[in-house]
Formats: C-alpha cells, sequence, structure tokens
C-alpha cells in the first residue's frame, strides 16, 4: 500500500508544468548582480531577440512531458510491464539533460550579455576619458549611418568643384559649345590626384 501512494507522490514531483520551471528559473536569474531597472528592460517583449536553441529545448521539453505523462499513464493501466518502466527511466534521462542543456544555455546568454554590457559600458568610459580614442575608433554617440554631409563635409562641395571645372566652355573659348557635365571616369582620375 506503501508503494502505490509514493508512486503517484514521485510523479507529481518529477512531472511539472513547465511553465512553473521557466518561472523559477527567471527568478534565479534575475535574483543575480542585476538591478531591478535592468531586470525590467530584460522583460520588455519589443527589444528580446529570438532565442531558437532555447525554443527549440522547451519544444523538446514540453513533448517529452507528453511522452511521459503518457507513459505514465499506460503503466498504472498496466502495473506489471518492464518495458515500460525502461521507456519512462529513459524518457526521465533525456528530460533532465534537456532541461540541464537549457538551464546552461539561459545562463550562458545571460553571463555573455553581461559581458558585453561591461564591455560597452567599459569603452564609453575610456572614450569619456580620452576623446581622442573615440575619434580614432570613429565611435559614434547615434545609431544608424551617418549622414554624408556629417561625416565628410566637404566631399560634395569637391564633387560639384570637379564637376563644374571646365564644364562650361570650351577650353580655349574660341566656340561657344557647351559641354556637358564631365564624366565619371575624368572626375575620377581627378579624385584619385
Amino acid at each position: 500500500a506503501t508503494s502505490s501512494t509514493s508512486k503517484p507522490a514521485e510523479k507529481t514531483q518529477i512531472i511539472q508544468p513547465f511553465s512553473n520551471i521557466e518561472k523559477q528559473k527567471e527568478d534565479k536569474i534575475k535574483t543575480g548582480n542585476e538591478s531591478q531597472e535592468q531586470c525590467e528592460n530584460n522583460n520588455n517583449a519589443d527589444k528580446q531577440r529570438a532565442k531558437p536553441s532555447q525554443e527549440a529545448l522547451k519544444n523538446k521539453i514540453t513533448l517529452l512531458e507528453k511522452n511521459l505523462n503518457a507513459l505514465y499513464s499506460a503503466r498504472d493501466t498496466m502495473p506489471n510491464c518492464a518495458e515500460v518502466d525502461k521507456q519512462i527511466i529513459k524518457l526521465r534521462e533525456e528530460l533532465k539533460t534537456a532541461k540541464n542543456t537549457l538551464n546552461r544555455k539561459i545562463q550562458n546568454a545571460v553571463a555573455q550579455k553581461k559581458h558585453r554590457d561591461g564591455m560597452k559600458r567599459k569603452l564609453e568610459d575610456i572614450c569619456q576619458e580620452n576623446p581622442e580614442i573615440k575619434r580614432r575608433l570613429s565611435l559614434r554617440d547615434s545609431v544608424g549611418h551617418p549622414k554624408l554631409e556629417s561625416d565628410q563635409p566637404l566631399l560634395l562641395k569637391t564633387i560639384a568643384d570637379i564637376a563644374l571645372f571646365g564644364s562650361a566652355c570650351d577650353d580655349r573659348r574660341r566656340t561657344e559649345s557647351i559641354r556637358s557635365v564631365k564624366l565619371l571616369t575624368n572626375s575620377h582620375k581627378n579624385c584619385v590626384n
């Protein structure tokens, strides 16, 4: 009688809803060195990227849990089936390794993000202390492609000067023929010189 009562208790301990397990893992991760603001930023769904390997593992874990539940119900209907017990043991091991792998991937992702943030902060501190380093590294304050006018202010003026020089009339001004703007090959040669 005691063995039949211990099996259902064992079953409830091993198989928990996956959402509760994930919630516990996230609580463990958030209690690290992060501040409350960083935790709230991490919860922002708009800024989070897809995590395909973690999602695949979560799907695999849910599938393994469903199969394990089916085997438990099969074992309850057929109590003397050794093959079902072997499959249950095998699935438990697979489930355990999958959960360990998922935990490792989550911890690695958190550690990598923490490392990237730390390196970014250190680089910003160094650039604030020495503006020459910021200029040499070509770091910008804004995100995205810089405007050509701000990045190379004299480039457009130089292109216009090269295109207009000698394009208005004949070189010796003997005739009134008007030439078009210089060709790209000619302007490239002038830029190289």
